[in-house]
């Protein structure tokens, strides 16, 4: 079916707060519970696993929003892709709070310009120094297979 014809259909209100309840339930969760591993894993230990954990985060998200619903809509699986940015935001605040909380640097400025999400998704930019370095592509590859795993399997 076209994506015209799959919009079309109507969206249920019984349906629809189950699944924003879980999405946001996980997001905020998870977000947070990736960030501190994230934290623990590149500060204490000097490695990373971060898109092994949003990948498994991904897959959860769009598991918990499969069963949330009864009957699907085109809906729920761009919700879930908006959960799965919304858990990397949150993951990206929880790490560089905790590291300058860490390092006994954090204040109130510090901590309102954490909250800016063009931080943490500047490795999306093509324009960018450093977009074309191999972490940055691994990175920016990572990124979409999270978006196309939550978006595939919330269906």
């Amino acid at each position: 079916m076209d994506l015209k014809h799959e919009f079309k259909k109507p969206i249920h209100r019984e349906d629809l707060m189950p699944v924003l309840g879980s999405g946001i339930f996980m997001s905020f969760t998870g977000g947070l519970i990736i960030g501190v591993l994230h934290l623990v894993f590149m500060y204490f230990l000097q490695f990373s696993l971060t898109w092994l954990f949003l990948l498994i985060l991904a897959h959860l998200i769009a598991k918990r929003i499969q069963s949330s619903y009864q009957n699907y809509h085109i809906l729920y699986s761009f919700l879930s892709v908006f959960f799965f940015i919304i858990s990397f935001y949150l993951m990206h605040v929880t790490l560089t709070t905790g590291i300058y909380f860490i390092s006994n640097a954090i204040n109130t400025e510090i901590a309102i310009s954490l909250l800016n999400p063009l931080l943490y998704f500047r490795f999306l930019n093509p324009l960018g120094a450093n977009f074309f370095g191999i972490n940055n592509i691994l990175d920016v590859i990572f990124f979409i297979v999270g978006i196309i795993y939550s978006y595939r399997f919330s269906k």
